[in-house]
């Protein structure tokens, strides 16, 4: 019994000091009309129809090794894309792009994973029909 009970409390204690290791955070994440020298430009929660393209920027903290983080962009709650991003050092900034199509109005939003597909965050956005 004190022999289980002495694992259990060993083995415990390696899971929670890996998950402390991993520790990844995300400092923080938008939706940008463009990326300039690493750095996003006409940031934004709401766009019009005509827009072509938008980046979600994500500005991920604390990993210990190489790593990678998902986006995954959903309008109206279905899956629009998936898209695999390195990480490669404690303070990593990186991005994705979708190409929008006009007809693709209304809410958005972008879940930022870890590398266990464990949610580091959620960006909420607008696409608005013409006016």
């Amino acid at each position: 019994m004190k022999k289980t009970m002495v694992m259990c409390f060993l083995l415990s204690g390696l899971v929670f000091q890996s998950f402390q290791a991993f520790g990844l955070e995300l400092a923080t994440s938008v939706i940008a009309g463009n990326i300039q020298d690493r750095t996003p430009q006409l940031v934004a929660d709401s766009f019009p129809n005509s827009v072509e393209k938008l980046y979600c920027f994500s500005h991920i903290i604390g990993a210990d090794k190489e790593t990678s983080v998902t986006h995954v962009w959903l309008w109206e709650g279905h899956e629009m894309a998936r898209v695999k991003l390195q990480v490669r050092s404690s303070s990593w900034r990186t991005w994705s792009s979708k190409t929008l199509s006009p007809e693709w109005t209304g809410s958005w939003e972008v879940k930022i994973l870890d590398e266990q597909d464990l949610p580091l965050g959620t960006v909420l956005f607008k696409v608005r029909p013409k006016e």
